[in-house]
């Protein structure tokens, strides 16, 4: 069942801050050709940040906000009923029905598919998620927009949301 993640103006600060340390807003440097004009790198940044923060504010965790390490093909380490997990949450703010994974990047162990509307958006939708092993087990189509290959897992076969009760942050 997805939830509905409410963000404070100052979480929505933070984001913007986040996002524009994180990364250029150049799409040369971006690293994605950008076919759309209407696309705009620095507000997917933006958007991708507040899906973070949601599911960060959720299950009251924090963020990674380093701007100087590389990525490292998840945003959180967690324990979920005792056993180590990496996290990748992937937030779109299109209406598109699926969770799209790159084809060169899945890393993670367990991915969430979040919703923002907009970049000015202070509500957060997380819709579900998918372990790694449904993720390459699905359909690889081409970008809509951009280059390479994704995966694409349908929302209506993602998982539910692990229980709040049962995610923690990873300890060594």
């Amino acid at each position: 069942m997805p939830v509905t993640v409410p963000l404070s103006p100052r979480l929505h600060r933070q984001a913007e801050r986040i996002a524009r340390e994180r990364g250029p807003s150049d799409p040369q440097v971006y690293g994605k050709a950008v076919k759309e004009p209407a696309r705009n790198p620095r507000r997917d940044h933006i958007i991708g940040v507040l899906g973070e923060l949601g599911f960060a504010s959720y299950y009251d965790l924090e963020i990674n906000a380093s701007s100087n390490q590389p990525d490292s093909g998840y945003d959180f380490l967690v324990e979920i009923d005792g056993e180590q997990i990496k996290v990748d949450v992937k937030t779109t703010q299109y209406e598109n029905g699926y969770l799209p994974v790159e084809s060169d990047s899945v890393q993670a162990d367990l991915y969430i598919s979040a919703h923002v509307p907009n970049a000015e958006s202070f509500k957060i939708r997380l819709l579900g998620g998918a372990p790694r092993d449904i993720i390459l087990d699905s359909p690889k189509q081409s970008a809509e927009v951009g280059d390479g290959e994704y995966y694409r897992v349908r929302q209506p076969d993602l998982s539910p949301l692990p229980a709040k009760s049962s995610v923690e942050p990873f300890t060594e």
